[in-house]
């Protein structure tokens, strides 16, 4: 069979490096299959040689039908290519389409068959990604605005965040603003198998709107209705328009929780009146993981609390 690497390559470029790729490319006669690991790639014997599985294509190889969806640069990495100049927005028309095709398959939904948090890249890769760009907020707001996601939250987030829900005993939860639903896709399920009740709700009237697909649980509504017809005793809300008060939603007699997602201090998420007089605190632990579409270093998890405190309208003491 020789050593030679077959993969569906797009783009004659590409092309041209997987020739010379292949003319190195050890393949072990009986490669292993790694389960869970997504910085293992894994192969197939097919027709005339193996076939590269993956994950989903990020604009650089396409995958076979039926692949447990993994994150694709983990077979580059294995090929010993360059991500530098892959990962950076596009100068260009072909390159912006080329970053645009990368960004949403690195931030997606999750496909059929795949556990609540499979899709969901794991911290250390996405700390790993930001530290091959030389402007991280540039390349995250990017990647924000070629996917409709402002918050990008990673397994440790999610499974932090669900433990905080079963230490606070909250038996129900509703996301507003959940947009695309990527956060909606991983909070559903757990919820469920936590015993936790969940809608997500989205105006739909967003600054991103695209032909995407949406997460089937996100219905269309306001998030006060959702509120009054749900009430729930915790609400999360991730990076709330600019200048939008949340007031509204902290008043609300049953609500114990406001979880908001994004820069304190208003101006940017939310309104700076709530930030400086509605009572909340900052999460240290759920602010370590995850990081917004201005970067890490701004992003911040922050718990209002809500009417059932009646705290509503003056500062708790921290």
């Amino acid at each position: 069979m020789g050593q030679e690497l077959i993969a569906v390559f797009r783009g004659r470029w590409v092309q041209k490096i997987a020739l010379l790729v292949a003319g190195f490319a050890q393949i072990p006669k009986n490669p292993p299959v790694a389960k869970g690991d997504y910085n293992t790639p894994r192969w197939k014997k097919g027709e005339g040689g193996f076939v590269i599985l993956g994950g989903e294509p990020l604009g650089v190889y396409e995958c076979l039908p039926g692949s447990h969806r993994r994150d694709a640069w983990a077979t580059l990495d294995a090929m010993n290519l360059s991500r530098e100049k892959t990962l950076q927005p596009g100068v260009n028309f072909r390159a912006q389409r080329a970053f645009e095709e990368f960004a949403r398959r690195l931030v997606r939904l999750p496909g059929p068959g795949e556990g609540p948090l499979e899709y969901l890249l794991p911290e250390a890769r996405w700390r790993e990604l930001t530290a091959g760009v030389p402007d991280e907020a540039g390349w995250l707001m990017a990647l924000s605005r070629a996917t409709g996601v402002y918050f990008f939250p990673s397994r440790e987030w999610v499974e932090a965040l669900m433990r905080y829900l079963k230490l606070l005993r909250v038996p129900r939860l509703l996301e507003v603003g959940a947009g695309r639903g990527y956060l909606t896709a991983a909070l559903a399920p757990l919820s469920a198998a936590a015993g936790i009740g969940f809608r997500a709700v989205d105006t739909g009237d967003g600054e991103f709107v695209s032909g995407l697909p949406v997460h089937p649980r996100v219905e269309p509504g306001d998030a006060l209705t959702a509120l009054r017809e749900f009430r729930p005793q915790a609400a999360i809300y991730a990076w709330p328009p600019p200048g939008q008060s949340l007031a509204g939603l902290c008043q609300t007699p049953f609500l114990h929780y406001l979880i908001v997602i994004g820069e304190t201090g208003g101006g940017v998420t939310g309104a700076r009146a709530d930030w400086e007089t509605l009572p909340h605190r900052v999460s240290p632990a759920l602010s370590r993981w995850g990081r917004g579409r201005t970067g890490s270093r701004l992003h911040r998890v922050a718990f209002f609390y809500g009417g059932a405190h009646g705290f509503v309208g003056r500062q708790k003491p921290l």
